[in-house]
């Protein structure tokens, strides 16, 4: 074989029944090495060792280069570097250089605001109290709201989101496949759309992804429109709730007063007196002037009787007008109170105690109804104050130059990750034939 190269070929290493024992000197090896033979191990000990290398014997055969000279040539590793990490490394920069699509960014920024928090934040009341800023809740709800699906489904009811983001000249792996379902829209609009809160600004941040600067545009625009109807029908409602009752309180109120005022209008046509209370006033100031001259005629009866006869005709007027005055007093009396042993039922005493019944209902239901309405006041003005709107800061607007894909960060990644796994392969086979 000399001056002749030798040809290299494929063998297995593995022992068989002429094992040469430790120490003894190789065929064909340059060097005999000199030493003691060492004790031959027993048969089940060599039948074990056999079954073992047996097994092992695919890998070693795949592992193992050898020369026909016996030199062997780690040529495995050539093959698995250019297979594993040069090749994908080229598929990626040439995906990432020559296929992926470009992708337009559209960026809008807003928050949520009320009277009452930017009156307490102006005061600096928000952070010496240590009271948490409600906007902040109601962001993270809105972001929420900006990431389900009922804002996909209005979107899709204005614009066609999946021809959107099935671009027809956009790449295999970036577009979106018109055919899947509502899910999988879902989650690849979880993908094209960036929303999140900034706590320093408490702002909400909203980028749309797509592959033409139109669409994206388009999207963001009904992101944000859609985002502000939201919020305006949500302070909407918590105002109309929170002067709802008050307006209860109100309506209430209202019916209890004109009830009140028909019973007493009802009261007055039925006795046709406006106010028993003047009316008996009146009486009672008859009755007082009856008995002064009922007085005055009984003196002069009195006296007539000193220097007149019994049957004298002046004393005969004089008891018919004691008579008479007696009578329209007892008569008057009756009209004012009832006399023991009689119901009292034309008398101004229980007109009167109708009368106050209702006059005091009349006036505690004109107070009720005055406190309702001050209170409805009250609970608009602060409604007022908690009212919520969508304060933006950042508009959508048009985007000039493709922000994505990143192709020089993804390429770099894509080579690390290749030839990291390359790397540990090769470590896990070193691992392996060091073991064999």
């Amino acid at each position: 074989m000399t001056g002749t190269r030798p040809s290299e070929r494929l063998v297995a290493v593995h022992p068989g029944p002429a094992t040469v024992a430790a120490g003894a000197p190789v065929a064909g090896d340059p060097t005999e090495q000199q030493g003691a033979i060492s004790p031959l191990p027993d048969r089940g000990s060599l039948a074990s060792a056999r079954s073992a290398m047996k097994a092992l014997e695919p890998i070693r055969t795949a592992l193992v280069f050898t020369s026909e000279g016996g030199g062997r040539r780690p040529r495995w590793k050539l093959i698995s570097f250019l297979l594993v990490a040069v090749l994908p490394s080229l598929l990626a920069l040439i995906y990432n250089y020559g296929i992926a699509a470009d992708q337009f960014v559209s960026e809008t920024r807003f928050g949520i605001r009320s009277m009452e928090s930017a009156s307490v934040q102006s005061s600096g009341l928000l952070r010496g109290l240590g009271v948490a800023d409600q906007s902040g809740t109601d962001s993270h709800a809105l972001i929420q709201y900006i990431q389900s699906r009922e804002i996909i489904d209005q979107i899709q009811s204005k614009i066609d989101l999946r021809s959107i983001f099935a671009n027809k000249d956009a790449d295999f792996l970036s577009r979106f496949n018109p055919k899947n379902s509502i899910e999988d829209l879902v989650d690849y609009w979880k993908k094209q759309t960036d929303s999140f809160y900034e706590n320093s600004t408490s702002t909400v941040v909203v980028r749309v992804r797509a592959f033409t600067r139109e669409d994206a545009l388009t999207v963001a625009k009904e992101i944000h429109a859609l985002s502000e109807a939201l919020v305006n029908d949500l302070s909407m409602k918590a105002r109309k709730d929170s002067v709802q009752f008050a307006e209860q309180e109100v309506l209430k109120s209202e019916s209890r007063l004109l009830k009140a005022q028909v019973a007493l209008r009802q009261l007055r046509d039925k006795e046709g007196i406006l106010d028993p209370r003047k009316n008996a006033e009146t009486t009672l100031g008859l009755i007082a002037k009856l008995r002064g001259e009922l007085t005055l005629a009984q003196a002069e009866m009195q006296s007539q009787r000193t220097f007149l006869a019994a049957g004298s005709p002046i004393l005969g007027v004089l008891r018919t007008r004691i008579a008479s005055l007696e009578a329209e007093i007892t008569k008057l009396q009756g009209e004012v109170t009832a006399a023991s042993g009689t119901s009292g039922a034309d008398t101004l005493s229980r007109v009167i105690s109708e009368y106050e019944n209702a006059e005091i209902e009349k006036q505690f239901s004109e107070r009720y109804y005055a406190t309702a309405l001050e209170l409805l006041q009250k609970a608009r003005i602060e409604a007022e104050r908690q009212q919520k709107y969508l304060a933006t800061f950042v508009r959508p607007s048009l985007a000039e130059d493709a922000l994505y894909p990143k192709r020089t960060r993804n390429a770099l990644t894509m080579i690390a990750i290749f030839f990291g796994v390359w790397g540990l392969g090769l470590l896990l086979v070193s691992s392996i034939r060091d073991h064999m």
